[in-house]
């Protein structure tokens, strides 16, 4: 980096009288100080950025021509050599002092806000070096992801945040990877027939269907239902009604007029006939027919 140096002087000609040869200003002086200027200009472009060549929590960056002092306003933009591990974090230029680097509400920075490869600008107010942009992470946040796949949460700053965290049925909602499994569903409303059976679910983002399996056996209640409806397939509402193909349900040896499922968020599923929930027949076969029934309804 160099600086402007003048090499040939325009003012004496003044003083000559007209026609003096020497008062001539030739285009070869304009064109050696516009080179001057063009060396001193292009050598100083990088002159605020500075990559930190100091030790963990202690910055140093060593601009040359160095500094004479510590001024008021004066702006430099730093590479961030090591993540720190304590507060405060200081800056050293031109071996002037360490000066402390703050928030620009002049808080200290907190454990882990300068990360390894960040570049900040900061600005001198006289006292400390007050960061002006980059990843200002005390009011952002940092996001870090552990390797088991649960997310940690780091938020910097100097008061309590709320923080809300999302578990793998909330992740459902916006993952429109299509995904599939299978549960064991305990229903009760009829004897004589498997209790318990393996349902099968699939799910794209918001939307589930549940195939329910050829279950049945002789009633021995005025209600039916299911229960064991895992986490990540049970909707965040109280009720939702999707009606059945009667052909699919049968009520005392019969297909049942008017059936309909109530998924609910406790992870329960009632089946309704006739809009009702204990208007089932007690007494005959009650259950599903053909296999796989499929019922189709909202995680939202």
């Amino acid at each position: 980096m160099s600086n402007y140096t003048q090499t040939t002087f325009f003012a004496p000609k003044d003083a000559l009288p007209p026609g003096n040869p020497a008062k001539t200003i030739f285009g070869a002086a304009y064109d050696t100080e516009f080179g001057n200027l063009s060396v001193a200009i292009t050598s100083k472009q990088d002159q605020f950025f500075f990559a930190d060549t100091g030790v963990v929590n202690a910055m140093v960056i060593t601009p040359s021509p160095p500094y004479g002092g510590y001024t008021t306003g004066m702006i430099f933009s730093v590479k961030v050599a090591s993540t720190n591990t304590a507060t405060p974090v200081t800056l050293n230029v031109n071996g002037l002092g360490p000066k402390n680097v703050t928030n620009p509400d002049t808080s200290g920075v907190t454990v882990g806000q300068l990360q390894v490869g960040m570049i900040v600008e900061v600005m001198y107010d006289g006292a400390q070096f007050q960061i002006q942009s980059g990843q200002l992470t005390k009011f952002f946040g940092v996001v870090s992801f552990a390797p088991a796949g649960t997310t940690v949460f780091k938020v910097l700053g100097t008061t309590a945040p709320t923080i809300q965290g999302f578990g793998p049925t909330a992740a459902a909602l916006v993952d429109m990877t299509p995904d599939t499994g299978t549960f064991s569903g305990s229903f009760a409303g009829f004897v004589g027939g498997p209790l318990v059976a393996t349902v099968t679910w699939q799910r794209i983002g918001t939307l589930c269907t549940i195939l329910f399996p050829t279950v049945q056996g002789t009633s021995n209640s005025t209600t039916f239902s299911m229960t064991g409806l895992p986490a990540i397939i049970t909707p965040a509402t109280f009720n939702q009604r999707m009606n059945l193909p009667s052909s699919n349900i049968i009520d005392n040896g019969n297909p049942a007029a008017d059936a309909s499922v109530g998924i609910q968020n406790t992870g329960s599923v009632t089946f309704f006939k006739a809009g009702l929930a204990n208007t089932w027949t007690n007494g005959g076969t009650k259950g599903f027919t053909p296999n796989n029934v499929p019922i189709t309804y909202s995680l939202q």
